[in-house]
């Protein structure tokens, strides 16, 4: 089993693991002796687990649907979000929102991994924008920044989101028998905040004030951002006839299915290069009917 680490100086220091670490590899702790025990037979249990989600035809991309991977960091890339404000902007104060005893250990929880991942870092920025939680469907709490000042001040990024409609119209067109769906994970976060600009995204917490390194939901421009990567990135497989791509979500479409898989390599490999990842879960694989955006082409 291949693990990533990083690779540091801590002289007679223990090592530190943190909490996504343990959720990754989920060992059983002797408290009295400090010894870990794993069970293998879980985590080979988990890696056949997704190779049978995955065709066959696709082994050579597993690294793509790595979530522990998809999780790190983004480098830098041309596409950075910039946040550019109105030259007579004046950075905002907002206030802490109380939180219930279990949305402050959501908090918690959610600095925690954030600062592992190297997502936020503690601030001394002028501007602070409240944090919150809204109650997702599933019944999870979603972390949300109430950035509708800044918002408000920053110029608008007049990059084109497709239509959904026309989308689907050119998949209807090409009257396809094939399809395959494509989720991207981690959303948002696979893309940094432009090097400056971290701390106009600057949200405050009964824990203290943080700027975010990566997009979060909420900043305005972030779909156009995210948009306008994608299609650079798959400029030229998107004018081939057989790809649409909505933010994050990515449908392949064709008639034949040797030229299918082909494509899926394709765009597999693309998303490889600009280390992109899919969620397993919500990826479909060479299906005769298809949901997309809501809608079935």
């Amino acid at each position: 089993m291949k693990i990533e680490a990083y690779a540091t100086v801590l002289d007679r220091n223990p090592i530190i693991l943190g909490l996504s670490w343990f959720k990754c590899f989920n060992p059983v702790i002797d408290w009295v002796t400090g010894k870990m025990r794993f069970c293998w037979d879980q985590l080979l249990r988990a890696i056949k687990t997704l190779a049978s989600n995955i065709p066959e035809y696709l082994n050579t991309f597993l690294s793509v649907f790595n979530k522990s991977t998809a999780e790190q960091l983004p480098e830098w890339k041309p596409w950075d979000h910039a946040i550019d404000l109105e030259a007579n902007f004046k950075p905002q104060q907002g206030k802490v929102y109380p939180l219930s005893p279990a949305k402050l250990k959501e908090l918690d929880t959610f600095i925690e991994e954030n600062l592992q991942k190297g997502y936020i870092c503690p601030s001394k920025s002028p501007m602070a924008s409240p944090f919150f939680f809204v109650n997702k469907k599933s019944g999870d709490l979603r972390p949300c920044q109430d950035y509708r000042k800044r918002n408000d001040a920053t110029i608008k990024n007049a990059y084109p989101i497709p239509r959904v409609e026309d989308l689907l119209d050119r998949v209807a067109s090409a009257k396809p028998t094939m399809f395959t769906k494509l989720d991207l994970c981690a959303g948002y976060n696979n893309v940094q905040i432009k090097e400056g600009d971290e701390w106009k995204g600057a949200f405050i917490t009964p824990q203290g004030l943080f700027k975010p390194t990566v997009m979060f939901f909420g900043m305005i421009n972030s779909p156009t951002t995210f948009q306008a990567m994608m299609d650079g990135i798959f400029v030229d497989l998107l004018l081939e006839g057989w790809l649409v791509i909505y933010i994050d979500d990515i449908l392949i479409y064709s008639t034949n299915h040797a030229e299918h898989q082909q494509c899926t390599q394709q765009v597999l490999q693309r998303l490889k290069e600009s280390d992109l990842f899919l969620k397993p879960k919500k990826c479909f694989f060479d299906i005769s009917e298809v949901k997309f955006l809501g809608f079935i082409p």
